[in-house]
């Protein structure tokens, strides 16, 4: 038996939502653009080179765990203090997100033989979650004008003892979706020599920086929750000590290079800050569907029930 047109439109409205009606107006909609997927909560990677025992030991961090070059499976990495090496020549690397994200590289060299270099870079997103589509219009109005919602500073520590070289980092706002013009970075170098012994640059010490911290619309990613805001933060911190000089011999040297940034909203924004993978809100959807599929299913309820109350009184036997 064919269902009358009016009770399959009603079901298919009751059981599914908007699922038939967007498969109505598919055939008359241009192609939708796929969202960007959402930045990973939290990522690490680095790298580190030394000479302990004449020979070379390498390796580095990925994909959450830390190995050597013919080490063997990688270790899983949680932010605990990395040490490769020893007095000779060593190598330190570790990242913390929380209490307070930060990043440390340290290379050491006393003999003079070979060189150490650790880099390490720890990125993570961050979001804000207003409590209500009121404050979310709020923090939209502020989108396009930078540093107007959060700020990100915290200040760096570099130390260069003899042939020591390195650096420090931090970018924001490099994700999909954020006009070029809304990210911003600092660095700084310092130590006695350049990369592959070039001329050294001065300034080692202690320092401060201040960036603006611009964010996307949840809405626009893969998931996102219309009452998120998304942005990301990227620290870097590089260590170099000891010249290679091969069989002439070389110099020795010390450097640390350490980070830790903190954000800070601007006055007045009423919303939940989450870094990293903490919470993870920006991937749930609103559970309560929105009022257009409510009202199409209640109406396909309605005619449901009155086309069963027709059926009912029809099939009645007449007095």
């Amino acid at each position: 038996m064919t269902l009358p047109k009016t009770f399959r439109l009603a079901s298919c409205a009751l059981l599914a939502g908007l699922t038939c009606a967007h498969g109505a107006w598919a055939a008359d909609s241009p192609a939708a653009t796929t969202p960007p997927v959402l930045p990973a909560g939290t990522d690490t990677s680095g790298s580190f080179f030394t000479y302990p025992n004449g020979n070379v030991l390498q390796g580095g961090i990925a994909n959450g765990g830390y190995y050597t070059f013919g080490g063997g499976p990688s270790t899983p990495y949680t932010g605990q203090l990395l040490t490769f090496g020893n007095s000779w020549s060593q190598v330190q690397l570790q990242t913390v997100l929380a209490p307070v994200a930060s990043a440390l590289a340290v290379a050491t060299q006393s003999n003079a033989y070979g060189r150490s270099q650790s880099n390490i870079i720890l990125g993570y997103r961050v979001l804000l979650v207003a409590p209500d589509a009121q404050a979310a219009s709020q923090i939209s109005a502020l989108l396009g004008t930078s540093g107007a919602i959060a700020s990100v500073s915290g200040s760096f520590n570099l130390v260069s003892t003899g042939y020591g070289y390195g650096s420090v980092q931090a970018v924001t706002g490099a994700l999909a979706g954020l006009d070029a013009s809304l990210g911003a970075s600092s660095y700084t170098a310092c130590g006695a020599y350049g990369v592959l012994g070039g001329p050294g640059t001065p300034g080692c010490g202690t320092g401060s920086f201040n960036l603006p911290l611009n964010f996307v619309a949840g809405s626009s990613f893969a998931g996102g929750n219309p009452l998120s805001f998304v942005s990301t933060i990227s620290i870097q911190a590089t260590a170099q000590a000891g010249i290679s000089a091969c069989c002439s011999g070389g110099y020795a040297g010390n450097f640390s290079a350490f980070i830790d940034p903190q954000v800070t909203l601007t006055s007045g924004i009423n919303a939940t800050l989450v870094l990293g993978n903490n919470g993870d809100v920006s991937n749930v959807t609103p559970s309560v569907p929105e009022p257009a599929p409510w009202a199409l299913m209640l109406a396909g309820a309605g005619v449901v029930a009155s086309l069963r109350r027709r059926r009912g009184q029809s099939s009645r036997p007449r007095a």
